[in-house]
């Protein structure tokens, strides 16, 4: 595991656009309506936080944000790993390193949200410690078009 570096971004982005269409019950499947995925890394580096790939010997297989919101706390995002790569311990050892990252920074929480649909995530983040703060049905207006998602809120303290 790594810190994305500027060569990474292609490879990232050809990572993400396979997730999302791996993953149907996920937040929102229309990339159309997304922001470019390469200003969202650059936002979330250049904001205090830290964007990392996955590496199975030189092969790209997963990602994960950490967006500073406040002082001490950053918000878990854009976690995927390759489909043939799930349920192998990549999700457990990715969220180990973050907790080690953001601890070594100083941050105190690691929070989240994830659709209600994600069984496999909510019992990773589960198993790992995080609590689920609330459900609620989140609106998302993106380019003019809404979209409605059941949603669990999550956070973990360091």
């Amino acid at each position: 595991m790594r810190e994305i570096r500027y060569l990474d971004l292609p490879l990232l982005e050809k990572l993400y656009t396979q997730c999302i269409k791996d993953n149907p019950l996920g937040f929102i499947q229309r990339l159309d309506l997304l922001p470019d995925f390469k200003d969202t890394v650059r936002e979330i580096q250049k904001n205090g936080g830290g964007f990392f790939g996955v590496f199975r010997e030189k092969e790209l297989i997963g990602m994960c944000g950490v967006k500073k919101l406040q002082p001490k706390e950053v918000e878990l995002c854009k976690f995927h790993i390759a489909k043939k790569y799930q349920s192998k311990g990549y999700g457990l050892a990715t969220l180990q390193f973050i907790e080690s990252y953001v601890k070594k920074r100083g941050f105190k929480k690691i929070s989240l949200h994830v659709s209600k649909s994600q069984y496999k995530a909510i019992s990773l983040y589960n198993r790992f410690g995080f609590m689920k703060l609330k459900e609620e049905c989140c609106r998302v207006e993106l380019q003019g078009e809404v979209v409605f998602f059941d949603t669990i809120f999550m956070e973990l303290e360091i």
